[in-house]
C-alpha cells in the first residue's frame, strides 16, 4: 500500500519538472512526467502528444509505439486524474463509475467514425482522430487505454476493473491499464535496467563490514578519481545506467548545490576538505565480495548509485574539464548495501533521497552574527537561551 512518502516522492518529482520546464499547471506536468518515464522521450517531443485542454474529448494524451513484428502499430490513449493533497488521494477513488462510462461513450464515437469530431477546435485531438481512422483503414492498429492517477486507488473495486477490461476488449479490441500510486512509484524508480558489474578499491583499512537482517553493508572511503574512472565507458562517457534506481534527476551545474560542489572541486585549497563537506555516495548491489586486507577491492554485481548522483555528475564534469589532478585529491564516503530483495533496495533509494534538507537559513542560525542578534533580542542574559521564542516552541 502506497504511503505519504510515496505520494510526496511523486509530487516532488512532478513539481521539479513543472518548475524546470516552466509548465503552468501541475496536472499538465503530471502528464509530462509519466510520458517521459514510460517512453524515455525528450520533454520537447512530449508536447506533440498532449491533448489536455478545452475540447480534448476526455483524452489527455496519446502516444504511437513503433510497429511490432507483425507490422501493427499501437496507439496508447491516456486519461489522468491527480490531486496535490494526500488526504484526497486516500479517501476516494480517482475514477468513478460514471467517469469510466463516459470514457467508453467517447471512445465509441471515435470507433464509429463520428465525423463531427473533426469539428473540434482542439487541433491535436482532431489530428489524433484522423491518424486513428487512417490506421483503422489500413488494419495496422492495436489499442491500449490507460487510466493513471496519483491516488492510492484509481479504481479500488477489482471486479469493476475486470468488467471494464472486458468491455474495452469487446468494444474496441483494446487492452486496459489501470495505474495508481504504487505503479507510479515503480515507474519512477525503474526496475528494468542493464546490470553493471564492477570492482571498486577502498582506501586503507578505513572501512567496516556488517550484516543486519536482509542487508549487508560495507562502509568505507574511496578516492574520487578511482570511482569516476570506474563509472565511465571506453568513450569517457558517464554510464547513465548506473543511476536507473536513483529517483533524483541531475540538475546540471546551474543549481546552487551543484555549483557549490563544482567550486569545491575547482579550488585546490578546498578540494582536500571535500570529504568533510559532502554526504558521500550510496550504492546498492545484488552481491559484494572483498578480501579482508588493506585497501580491498570490492567486486560488485548489479551496481546502482541511489544517492550521490549530483556529486558524481559534478565530478564527471570536472573530469571532462581537465581537473583530474584536483579530483585525485578528493576522498568520498562510500556506503555499499548488498540487498537480495530489490524492494528493499528501492526503499533505500526512496529514503535516502527524501530526507528533510538542511536549509540555508538553518545553517545561518549557527552563524556568530545571528547568535549575537538572537542574544541581544533576549536581553543578553547569561542564563537565556540563544534560540528565539518561536524556536523554543518547536
Amino acid at each position: 500500500m502506497a504511503s505519504l512518502q510515496d505520494f510526496s516522492l511523486i509530487t516532488s518529482e512532478i513539481a521539479y519538472l513543472k518548475k524546470r520546464y516552466r509548465i503552468n499547471e501541475f496536472s499538465r506536468a503530471f502528464i509530462y512526467a509519466v510520458l517521459e518515464k514510460l517512453y524515455e522521450i525528450d520533454i520537447d517531443e512530449i508536447e506533440n502528444y498532449v491533448i489536455d485542454g478545452a475540447y480534448d474529448f476526455g483524452i489527455d494524451a496519446y502516444y504511437w509505439e513503433d510497429a511490432r513484428a507483425d507490422g501493427r502499430k499501437t496507439i496508447n490513449i491516456f486519461q489522468f486524474k491527480h490531486t496535490e493533497k494526500f488526504e484526497n488521494a486516500q479517501k476516494a477513488d480517482a475514477f468513478r463509475e460514471r467517469d469510466v462510462n463516459d470514457i467508453i461513450v467517447k471512445l465509441e464515437r471515435i470507433w464509429h467514425k463520428d465525423g463531427s469530431l473533426l469539428k473540434s477546435p482542439n487541433r491535436r485531438f482532431t489530428q489524433l482522430v484522423q491518424e486513428m481512422w487512417d490506421a483503422f483503414n489500413k488494419g495496422v492498429i492495436q489499442t491500449k487505454v490507460w487510466l493513471i492517477s496519483n491516488y492510492i486507488n484509481s479504481i479500488s473495486d477489482k471486479n469493476k476493473i475486470k468488467h471494464f477490461e472486458v468491455t474495452v476488449r469487446e468494444k474496441f479490441k483494446a487492452d486496459l491499464e489501470v495505474w495508481s500510486l504504487d505503479e507510479l512509484v515503480s515507474l519512477f524508480i525503474k526496475k528494468d535496467f542493464r546490470p553493471v558489474d564492477l570492482n571498486l578499491q577502498l582506501s586503507g583499512r578505513r572501512y567496516f563490514d556488517t550484516t543486519t537482517g536482509q542487508v549487508r553493508a560495507v562502509v568505507g572511503v574511496i578516492n574520487a578519481h578511482e570511482l569516476i574512472k570506474k563509472v565511465i565507458n571506453e568513450n569517457d562517457e558517464l554510464r547513465e545506467e548506473i543511476f536507473n534506481e536513483n529517483i533524483r534527476v541531475y540538475l546540471t551545474r546551474n543549481t546552487k548545490v551543484n555549483s557549490q560542489i563544482y567550486r569545491t572541486i575547482e579550488a585546490e585549497r578546498e578540494n582536500a576538505n571535500f570529504f568533510f563537506y559532502n554526504n558521500g555516495i550510496t550504492v546498492i548491489c545484488d552481491s559484494l565480495v572483498h578480501a579482508n586486507t588493506d585497501s580491498p577491492v570490492v567486486a560488485l554485481k548489479n551496481f546502482q548509485i541511489v544517492n550521490g548522483g549530483q556529486t558524481i555528475h559534478a565530478l564527471y564534469e570536472a573530469y571532462k574539464n581537465n581537473l583530474s589532478e584536483n579530483i585525485k585529491n578528493i576522498d568520498l564516503l562510500l556506503r555499499i548495501y548488498e540487498v537480495k530483495n530489490r524492494d528493499i533496495g528501492q526503499a533505500i533509494a526512496r529514503y535516502t533521497n527524501t530526507q528533510n534538507p538542511v536549509r540555508s537559513r538553518d545553517i545561518m542560525s549557527n552563524d556568530p552574527v545571528q547568535i549575537k542578534k538572537n542574544r541581544c533580542r533576549e536581553g543578553g542574559a547569561s542564563n537565556t537561551s540563544f534560540l528565539s521564542g518561536e524556536a523554543r516552541k518547536r
